[in-house]
């Protein structure tokens, strides 16, 4: 999980390099104030990636990413936000409520085909997500799937 923040962290990294960003624009939360956080969890927040969690609002960077975390990720880096919260309401998964906090990302990046369930027909939301999912989803996000399929 931590290859998979480092990873996004990166990606954010270079966004941020390129990009005109108030240095302020996104309050982080305790948890990462003062850490060597700080500053991706400033810009993940301001670009509306990650924005903590809905119980506390902590950024939690030493705990596993979930699947329904990393829907949400896939989703708001390819800034699709608006259609997640139009897609909330029902179900494609039947383990995911229509009041699931995440079930408009899940059914956006499943119709984005950036994810698929698992065998059984659900999505298991609450699962830690694997690094190969992870990557899987990004590449897919980014459009090079047949690129990636084709070299293997």
């Amino acid at each position: 999980m931590r290859k998979i923040k480092r990873i996004v962290s990166l990606m954010l990294m270079v966004l941020m390099a390129f990009s005109v960003m108030p240095a302020n624009a996104f309050n982080v939360s305790e948890d990462v104030k003062g850490t060597a956080y700080e500053e991706s969890a400033q810009v993940l927040g301001a670009l509306e990636i990650m924005v903590g969690d809905a119980g506390s609002g902590n950024f939690r960077p030493n705990d596993s990413i979930t699947r329904a975390e990393f829907a949400r990720v896939a989703v708001s880096l390819m800034g699709l936000n608006d259609v997640a919260h139009a897609s909330a309401g029902f179900s494609k998964y039947p383990d995911v409520s229509k009041d699931h906090w995440a079930n408009g990302y899940i059914n956006t990046a499943s119709s984005q085909k950036l994810v698929i369930g698992r065998d059984d027909g659900n999505f298991d939301p609450e699962s830690k997500i694997t690094y190969q999912e992870a990557v899987t989803i990004l590449v897919r996000a980014l459009g090079r799937e047949p690129a990636a399929n084709a070299k293997g």
